[in-house]
């Protein structure tokens, strides 16, 4: 009985022995691929004590590209005599955290898993500082890391937070608003214009989509309900958004903007994001609405004159016709602009050329001319004559000729008239001088012989005298 017993044990130590060498065998294998990992990774994996010196343990070979220190430089040494002094304020809470953490674990019996990712700056050999990350976790009695070098990336952050501000600080200074959204149609970023017109100055807007600022707003909410609809537009259609929105201010005054929406999406549709720009178009619109007042009154003003008044281009091209000169066409003056002359009152090759070459005489020499007669022939077949005054004009910033055309019809029909009663009165007066010259000569003759006669008595009445003395 103790024979088999001791037997028993003998084959019992045989298996413990086979099954240790099996452990021993995985763990020089697990021992190989973790060498051909530390070796070759462009990480640096490092294992520490487990206390508040965190004393180099070892350090993978990679430390030699990623930091210029051979493993031996560090093994031996402490954690903390490479950290950035500002840096240790933070790591040192850390490592006591770990600390509590283990004496938990061994109070409670029980494996709390405790792992944490923290950056960091590290003094290089040449002593430069290169921010680093590590991801640490403990391991029995050990800390290991497995760091990598970030410095590039925190430059990149470092730019792209630099950009923003840049870009933040450009789209503060500019007086159009301009907002940011993501695919949800949530608010990410506003400009201060923007945070004024929507009145967003006591509400994080950050995160929040048209309808929550709709409730948050009573006074704007038709505003952004209105932003919202646009929004869906941008979306839904080429991916850009033209319009024009009323934005109410404080005061109850109603202001303009010429929205802007420009949708940016995936190759696949997926939304990305929204950029919203808005510029204040209030004035213009108001500028615009009082040019078209003055506009109809000058429209009012010419159509009540009864000359012709016209304005073409200088290819011959009607821009403005008053009523009198669209009602010769037989049409409204709307549906003169962009015709020409033959198109309009039916002039011939020879005529269109001689009023064209007036027109770009007067544009082009800046000088008025004056045409004291044109004839005119209507589509009707009414014909006129007219006199014309061109003088240069600029429409649009395009110079043009400005035309007034008088109908001198009448005006020359009545001159003729008159010509022809000047040379019927002239021919009257000529018989009436002829008549009175042949009755002068005839008064003449019998004066003579009245004179002569006189004369005879006059001797007779003497010559008794003489006799009377005697």
């Amino acid at each position: 009985m103790e024979n088999r017993d001791k037997t028993k044990t003998r084959e019992q130590l045989l298996n413990d022995t086979v099954l240790l060498n099996a452990k021993i065998a995985r763990l020089e294998k697990d021992k190989e691929i973790f060498q051909v990992i530390a070796e070759n990774t462009s990480d640096n994996i490092a294992i520490t004590s487990f206390d508040l010196k965190a004393e180099y343990l070892y350090v993978s070979p990679s430390v030699k590209h990623v930091l210029d220190y051979d493993p031996k430089d560090l093994v031996g040494k402490s954690f903390f005599d490479f950290i950035h002094p500002d840096d240790k304020k933070v790591l040192f809470p850390l490592l006591k955290k770990y600390v509590n953490h283990k004496i938990k674990k061994l109070l409670s019996g029980k494996n709390i898993p405790v792992s944490k990712t923290v950056d960091f700056r590290f003094r290089k050999k040449n002593g430069d500082w290169c921010f680093m990350q590590s991801a640490i976790n403990i391991v029995g009695n050990q800390f290991i890391s497995v760091t990598r070098d970030i410095t590039e990336r925190k430059r990149a952050e470092k730019a792209l937070k630099e950009s923003e501000k840049q870009l933040q600080t450009l789209i503060d200074a500019m007086p159009d608003f301009v907002c940011f959204k993501d695919g949800d149609g949530c608010w990410l970023k506003a400009n201060n214009a923007c945070i004024r017109i929507f009145q967003l100055e006591d509400i994080d807007y950050r995160g929040k989509t048209d309808s929550e600022l709709a409730e948050l707003n009573s006074n704007l909410r038709g505003t952004f309900l209105t932003c919202k609809e646009t929004d869906t537009r941008a979306w839904e259609g080429e991916g850009v958004f033209h319009g024009e929105e009323t934005v109410p201010d404080p005061d109850g005054s109603v202001r303009i903007y010429d929205m802007t929406k420009l949708a940016v999406l995936q190759p696949d549709g997926e939304r990305i994001g929204l950029v919203v720009l808005g510029h204040d178009i209030t004035e213009r619109k108001q500028a615009e609405e009082m040019l078209q007042e003055s506009e109809d009154r000058l429209r009012q003003i010419i159509d009540i004159v009864p000359h012709m008044i016209f304005a073409k281009d200088r290819n011959g091209r009607f821009i403005i016709a008053n009523k009198a000169v669209a009602d010769g066409c037989g049409i409204t003056p709307e549906k003169m602009v962009g015709k020409t002359h033959p198109e309009l009152l039916g002039a011939t090759p020879e005529q269109y050329e001689s009023y064209l070459t007036d027109d770009r005489e007067v544009i082009d020499s800046g000088k008025l001319k004056f045409i004291p007669e044109e004839n005119y022939t209507f589509p009707d077949g009414h014909k006129v004559i007219m006199e014309t005054t061109k003088i240069p004009f600029t429409s649009a910033g395009i110079p043009t000729v400005l035309g007034v055309s008088i109908d001198i019809t009448d005006r020359k029909q009545a001159a003729e008239e008159l010509a022809k009663h000047r040379e019927n009165l002239e021919e009257l007066v000529q018989e009436r001088t002829k008549e009175l010259e042949d009755k002068n000569i005839k008064l003449e003759k019998f004066n003579k012989l009245f004179v002569d006669r006189e004369f005879r008595i006059k001797e007779l009445r003497d010559k008794l005298k003489k006799l009377e003395g005697k």
